[in-house]
């Protein structure tokens, strides 16, 4: 089974597709995977971080660009959400349960380490990156996270109301992110 996490669309217009992959079906679910998928502008195939093209679709564990795999346990929540950095560098934000929040980055070769990311740990956080490289970090709490240096540092910058149904949208023709 699989969760989609939505697609993030960079500056250039190229598509992000993050999802998990779910190990058992039913209620409480757990994931096993987090995988990675993008589609540039103007191209008819789904490819890998690294641009290697998928061979078909559905994608599945065995043959996607897992960003993370805890298989076979399922220790992973199913809610993933992927952003980019304005030079096309993916971005996958993922949680363990019940440890903490996480990032990786797509360094052109490989997917980096794991980052922490601040936040609640009771709930996946959304992260997103403006046409300037800053990131933010939104989850259940009353706090926006917000890094100016690719997650090295973080702010938190308080707000009246959690952000777990708010919507974020980053639309490439100006780069500028709405809430």
């Amino acid at each position: 089974t699989y969760r989609n996490g939505g697609p993030y669309f960079d500056i250039n217009n190229t598509m992000h597709y993050g999802m998990s992959i779910i190990g058992k079906d039913g209620s409480g679910a757990q994931a096993t995977h987090i995988v990675y998928l993008k589609k540039m502008a103007g191209d008819s195939i789904f490819t890998k971080a690294d641009g290697t093209p998928y061979q078909s679709l559905p994608v599945t564990q065995w043959t996607a660009d897992s960003v993370v795999s805890t298989y076979p346990t399922d220790s992973l929540t199913t809610r993933v959400s992927v952003s980019a950095f304005s030079d096309g560098r993916p971005i996958v934000a993922y949680q363990y349960k019940n440890v903490g929040n996480y990032y990786k980055i797509f360094d052109g070769a490989d997917w980096g380490n794991e980052i922490i990311l601040p936040g609640d740990k009771d709930r996946a956080p959304r992260i997103i990156s403006d046409y300037n490289n800053n990131l933010f970090a939104m989850n259940d709490s009353n706090y926006i996270f917000h890094s100016t240096d690719e997650g090295l540092s973080w702010d938190s910058i308080p707000i009246d109301y959690p952000v777990d149904t708010w919507d974020q949208k980053t639309y490439a023709e100006t780069g500028v992110l709405y809430y």
